[in-house]
């Protein structure tokens, strides 16, 4: 906390794209701040909220009109990305950064490669119906979010996590222009959004509705009807603005970007049975998982450097 704080006190205002500004300094506080009592045991929502309202109101940031660009090979462009890691794919070629993400979820077997800029498909991820579940009926759904899960020639259902053709692809994360041209690639040269304006009024919503103090439910649901709205998806009334609405708002708008598991921590929802998905706890139906993966085991390694450290109980 006390680095990040002063990393906030002496870092510019704006920067080179790709390199931390004050904002994404804030975007970690606020971070730390909406988990810390999943590790501390004292809640610090006023906190979270100061430093996400920060962000929106002094970090210069806008919605992207088209929720696609964001995804999108020319994302470098975009109003909302506080913090990206870049990704080209001349001059970074790796097969992790996005390259993984856009490869790892095509695969020739049942989509065409190059209609999302990618020369190769690894035919590996796909999602739930955990996740596109969350937008109910796919076929009539106006939310844009609700279209970006590959279903052609895939089953609803996943019975067999081995089998490609079980369970929806996203297509969330393409290799192609925000307008949709592209050269076929090997790797790719869409920046992931490590942080953006989106998740910041989300934040900003969640502190709202676990008491933080400062905070306006006007403002709150202003925020996260402009999401929904930049989606296509219906606004939603005030009385409907509940923090069960916000986990599922989290991941029908921040699904692949890396948030997903300290949610579900936060929530209460990551182990044990109060909430299971698909191959949760490796059975088809999803089951109890022990609390302790609420932590990440200590790598071998780390402790074998440093007896002073105890491995996570559990590991």
């Amino acid at each position: 906390e006390n680095e990040l704080l002063e990393a906030e006190a002496n870092l510019p205002d704006s920067n080179s794209y790709g390199r931390a500004n004050k904002s994404a300094a804030r975007m970690l506080l606020a971070k730390l701040y909406l988990n810390a009592e999943v590790y501390t045991g004292t809640s610090m929502y006023d906190e979270a909220l100061t430093y996400s309202k920060k962000v929106i109101d002094e970090g210069g940031y806008s919605l992207d009109a088209n929720f696609i660009s964001l995804f999108s090979a020319d994302n470098d462009n975009s109003s909302e990305i506080i913090f990206p890691l870049i990704a080209d794919a001349q001059n970074s070629q790796s097969y992790g950064n996005t390259t993984y993400i856009v490869n790892g979820s095509l695969s020739a077997e049942t989509m065409s490669l190059s209609q999302f800029g990618a020369a190769d498909g690894w035919g590996g991820h796909r999602a739930t119906k955990a996740w596109y579940g969350l937008f109910g009926d796919l076929d009539t759904s106006t939310d844009i979010r609700a279209s970006l899960f590959w279903r052609s020639g895939h089953s609803y259902e996943m019975s067999d996590y081995k089998k490609w053709t079980d369970g929806y692809p996203s297509i969330k994360f393409r290799n192609t222009n925000s307008s949709g041209s592209s050269t076929a690639t090997y790797f790719s040269s869409t920046d992931f959004p490590v942080f953006r304006l989106a998740d910041a009024y989300l934040m900003y919503a969640e502190c709202v509705l676990r008491g933080a103090s400062g905070g306006s439910t006007s403002d709150a649901l202003t925020y996260v009807n402009d999401i929904r709205t930049r989606a296509g998806a219906s606004t939603i009334s005030l009385s409907e603005l509940t923090l069960d609405f916000i986990i599922d708002e989290r991941a029908r708008e921040l699904n692949f970007e890396g948030h997903r598991r300290s949610d579900l921590i936060r929530f209460g929802m990551f182990t044990g049975n109060s909430y299971v998905w698909p191959w949760k706890g490796n059975t088809a139906n999803g089951t109890s998982i022990p609390n302790y993966y609420n932590l990440f085991p200590i790598p071998l390694t780390a402790l074998d450097a440093n007896p002073n450290l105890t491995q996570n109980t559990g590991y």
